[in-house]
C-alpha cells in the first residue's frame, strides 16, 4: 500500500516537472526534491538497495555536472541533471539508463523535426520525465 502512495507522489512530481519545463524551459528544484524524497522514502524498507541507488544517483549527478561544464549549459541544463539524478534514486542504475534511452531518443527525433521548422531549442525535461515514467511503470 505505501509503495503505491510513494509511486503516485513520484509520478505526480514527474508530471509537474514535465509540464513546467515544457512551458518555461526550467525544471523546478522543488519538483526534483520531491522526486528525491519520495524515491528515498519509497525504498526505506530496503537499506541495501537504497544505498546502491544513492550511489548511482551521485555518480550520475557528477557525470552530468561534468557534461554541463564541458557544454557550458548549451544543450544540457542543470535541471535535466537534477531530474535524472533524483530519478536514479527510485529506478537504480540500470533503470535510469533505460529511462534516459526512452526519453532521449524521442527528444532527438523531435529536435530534428523541429529544426526543419527553424526551432533550435526544445525542453528536454518532458521527454526525460516521460521516459522515467514509462520505466517506472515497467518496473512496478
Amino acid at each position: 500500500m505505501t509503495q503505491t502512495v510513494w509511486w503516485l507522489l513520484w509520478s505526480a512530481c514527474l508530471v509537474f516537472i514535465g509540464w513546467r519545463d515544457l512551458r518555461t524551459h526550467r525544471i523546478p528544484k522543488e519538483g526534483c526534491l520531491c522526486l528525491l524524497l519520495s524515491g528515498i522514502l519509497g525504498q526505506a524498507q530496503d537499506p541495501a538497495r537504497l544505498a546502491v541507488s544513492l550511489r548511482a544517483a551521485a555518480a550520475l549527478f557528477l557525470a552530468g555536472r561534468l557534461l554541463y561544464c564541458i557544454d557550458r549549459g548549451q544543450r544540457l541544463g542543470a535541471g535535466d541533471i537534477r531530474l535524472t539524478a533524483a530519478s536514479a534514486v527510485r529506478l537504480g542504475g540500470t533503470g535510469i539508463l533505460a529511462a534516459l534511452l526512452a526519453g532521449l531518443l524521442p527528444a532527438l527525433g523531435a529536435a530534428l523535426l523541429l529544426r526543419r521548422k527553424g526551432i533550435r531549442e526544445i525542453a528536454l525535461g518532458p521527454y526525460l520525465a516521460a521516459g522515467i515514467f514509462l520505466v517506472s511503470l515497467w518496473r512496478c
